[in-house]
């Protein structure tokens, strides 16, 4: 940075002559890339010059030299000038021509323009007090008449005029709320105000001599006013306020600890925006200044670190928007955290957006926003509250600075696809053949839940359609890596529902975070991969149950009456038959399945940030469970259906795996059944859970099995069949065996009316496939026309036959 020299040719009227010796204090860095009248506006920052003058600096490149007419919007103290250096050198005056702020050109030494060759100059602007000028804009021309800035200050000047000229208002009702524009933002972890405008509020860096003390007060006020006073370096402990000293006015006094650069805010308590006179030591400083912003109840929250923000910053009246944001215990309270623009260390460029982040002994309970100057105003969405996200450590481009949490983890509870379509109550993943969105076309599955087809996620649930989609106007993205999708985010106004500075995911089972487009792209650990299909709101919405337009998440269409939750629950009679089921199976396979299975459910974890079901099938936990099932299926079926009832979609593929090449059909049929008629009795809309399918298909299973008698399956049981010949039997018994996986096998008969046995076959491993068990019946010494029961023991689930001896 260029050094500050005054020359000594300033005028005699400045009495500021400064040695080559100047020490500059600089605070307020701003960086700028935009276009004052025919200069580029690069940087401004405010500087002490020889510890004694505080002057606000801009840093201008003038594209072509020449003559130049200098204009500002300044807020001019009471009878003060203001000094105009150009590189050190002075150049004049900016003269008051009222009180306030006001549009001036001033008088300079080349008579009204500035000559300023071609490159970068510093423009510094000094005060003659310990206050810095406070100018909202400068412009340079080699016209003298200007239309931008002549413009804005035509509209900042009638706002202006009108607060001045507005009746006191009484006291504001301490308890009022803010009036803050909130959208649902289920489960969100963090308080928010959306689109909401924010002015100017009268702010002053001032520099403050240890020792002393200072007086500050308002008068004449037309809005509630508030004082504050800190040391932006020192804030925790050098802050304080003041608020209805005197009536609505008020009044502030301190004991000045530490020489350093303070901050002075008069601001307005409530929503309101109006004029003050500002005081200092009994005299007015600034006349009629305005006092607004916006604030906003933060709430409670367990986290310690936080952040408060502003995003989304958009122009009004042609303004550049600007703003700054405090944190505040309670409204009328210290600030104990301020920001204007934040430094990051991350990837996301803030920009002219505030930022606090910062780790607190006592949570804020208000946020502030102001702009940054008189022409900085707009409108943005403003978030406070939110803690630090955790999922960073997931994804290797993803800076730990960039990830802010939106909402809690959430375990299997719901997921990236579920909140990218406003789904919060289920976790979906259009991919799995449970889903009613399902096609063997995976891109098309995913269309179809987007796209609300066959059926609506939701009542009111905002259409989505990849035609016209781009990478500028997406809503939502889709990722995939390797040719697999893995990913949905969604962005602002997705849904109507609120979504940070940038994205929002919810990545699996982690944490709800706000997030940079791309931060999750990239292979391990997540293996996201990159976005690959985008899409837009088509304008539509699905059709309601009454009145028209969108609905942010199912939980609201829930909460209107329009839409009731899937719940399916197996039948008594299924529930009965499943226990049974689950009591004839042998010890040693339940024990074997269960140390299999909760293998694979501990190694979840390492895939807590998937989405995707099939991701958390590929390791070696998932391969060991599938072996031991295929090679056992009707004997574990009982024992995974019971997991699956314990309610997780990650259940999904082993479901799938072992099951739909006999049982398929009767999926289908379960999703047939719904689209038939998706509404319950009161003509509500039952929003489709592919959990809920799961639950119904396996009932279906059910009914397919036989049922229990005396503690014996009566055959034919899911996995293998069995044929007695002949019947009636004389002498030699034939037992045929047909098994559709390898299995333990036993087979033995017993006389009915003796109670005499004959074991055919002790326990054996036998292949899939046809077996012939034979033997003489002679040894149990049966008479014609006594009943046998011939009982197949097939991995510890007995199935019992009846046949008669013959003559």
């Amino acid at each position: 940075m260029k050094r500050m020299l005054l020359s000594k040719s300033l005028l005699a009227c400045t009495c500021l002559l400064l040695s080559s010796s100047i020490m500059a204090q600089v605070v307020e860095v701003k960086k700028y890339n935009h276009y004052v009248g025919k200069a580029r506006l690069k940087g401004s920052h405010i500087e002490l010059l020889k510890g004694l003058y505080p002057a606000m600096v801009f840093d201008v490149e003038i594209l072509s030299g020449g003559a130049y007419y200098l204009k500002t919007i300044a807020n001019f103290e009471s009878g003060r000038d203001i000094n105009v250096l150009v590189d050190g050198q002075s150049v004049g005056q900016l003269t008051a021509t009222g009180k306030g702020f006001q549009l001036g050109m001033g008088s300079f030494l080349t008579g009204k323009q500035v000559s300023l060759t071609r490159g970068t100059h510093q423009i510094s602007f000094v005060s003659k007090t310990q206050m810095a000028p406070i100018i909202s804009e400068i412009s340079l021309s080699d016209n003298e008449v200007q239309p931008d800035i002549e413009g804005r200050w035509a509209i900042a000047n009638r706002q202006l005029q009108a607060a001045a000229y507005q009746t006191p208002a009484a006291p504001v009702n301490k308890s009022n709320a803010t009036g803050a524009r909130l959208l649902p933002n289920p489960s969100g972890s963090y308080n928010h105000d959306i689109e909401e405008s924010f002015s100017y509020t009268t702010l002053q860096w001032i520099y403050l001599t240890a020792g002393t003390t200072e007086v500050f007060a308002t008068g004449g006020s037309t809005a509630d006013p508030v004082l504050m006073l800190f040391d932006p370096n020192s804030i925790d402990t050098r802050s304080w306020s003041n608020d209805d000293f005197s009536g609505m006015e008020s009044y502030l006094q301190v004991a000045i600890p530490a020489t350093a650069w303070y901050i002075l805010v008069a601001r307005t308590y409530g929503t309101a925006t109006g004029v003050t006179n500002l005081y200092r030591n009994g005299i007015v400083t600034h006349s009629a200044t305005p006092i607004g912003g916006r604030r906003i109840n933060v709430g409670t929250t367990g986290a310690t670190t936080l952040n408060y923000f502003t995003s989304h910053l958009t122009p009004t009246s042609g303004s550049t928007p600007d703003t700054r944001i405090f944190a505040m215990t309670s409204n009328a309270s210290p600030a104990v955290a301020y920001n204007d623009d934040y430094a990051t260390s991350g990837d996301w460029n803030w920009g002219l957006a505030s930022r606090i982040k910062k780790t607190f002994s006592t949570t804020p309970a208000t946020a502030f926003v102001c702009a940054y100057s008189l022409t900085a105003n707009g409108t943005c969405d403003i978030y406070a509250g939110a803690a630090n996200s955790t999922v960073w450590s997931s994804f290797a481009n993803l800076k730990t600075d960039d990830a802010i949490r939106s909402g809690d983890a959430t375990g299997t509870y719901y997921n990236c696809i579920s909140w990218s379509g406003g789904v919060t109550a289920v976790w979906s993943w259009p991919l799995s053949n449970t889903s009613v969105y399902y096609n063997a076309n995976p891109t098309t599955a995913f269309d179809n839940f987007y796209a609300n087809t066959p059926v609506k996620r939701y009542s009111g649930a905002w259409n989505y359609t990849r035609t016209g989609a781009t990478v500028t106007n997406a809503v939502v993205d889709l990722w995939a890596y390797s040719g697999v999708y893995t990913h949905g985010s969604v962005k602002k106004p997705g849904n109507n529902n609120p979504h940070g500075y940038d994205w929002e995911s919810k990545p699996g089972g982690l944490d709800r975070t706000f997030h940079p487009r791309n931060a999750l792209n990239g292979a391990a650990p997540a293996y996201y991969g990159s976005v690959v299909a985008y899409y837009i709101h088509t304008g539509s919405y699905a059709p309601r149950l009454s009145g028209t337009g969108g609905i942010p998440t199912d939980m609201d269409a829930i909460k209107a009456g329009m839409d009731v939750a899937d719940k399916a629950a197996l039948s008594p009679a299924a529930q009965e038959k499943l226990n049974a089921m689950e009591q004839r199976v042998a010890a040693g396979i339940s024990q074997t399945f269960d140390k299999l299975y909760s293998a694979w459910q501990a190694s979840w974890q390492e895939n807590v940030v998937q989405s995707n079901p099939t991701r958390y099938c590929e390791n070696e936990q998932y391969k060991a469970l599938l072996a031991y099932c295929q090679a056992n299926r009707s004997t574990v079926l009982p024992l995974f259906f019971k997991q699956y009832l314990q309610g997780s979609a990650i259940c999904d593929p082993l479901l799938c795996d072992l099951t739909l090449e006999k049982y398929g059909h009767l999926l289908e049929e379960v999703k047939k059944e719904y689209l038939a008629n998706p509404y319950d009795k009161q003509g509500r809309y039952i929003i489709n859970n592919q959990y809920c399918n799961g639950i119904r298909y396996i009932e279906k299973i059910l009914a397919q099995m036989q049922p229990v008698e005396n503690n014996l399956v009566a055959g034919p049981v899911d996995g293998f069949e069995v044929k007695l010949s002949p019947n009636p039997v004389k002498d030699q018994l034939q037992v045929q065996l047909q098994l559709s996986d390898r299995a333990t096998v036993a087979v033995q008969v017993i006389n009915t009316q003796t109670g005499a046995t004959l074991m055919l076959q002790k326990e054996t491993v036998l292949l899939a496939g046809s077996h012939r068990i034979n033997g003489h019946i002679a040894s149990l010494r049966a008479v014609p026309g006594t009943l046998l029961t011939v009982q197949v023991t097939v991995n510890g689930i007995t199935s019992a036959y009846k046949l008669q001896v013959g003559s």
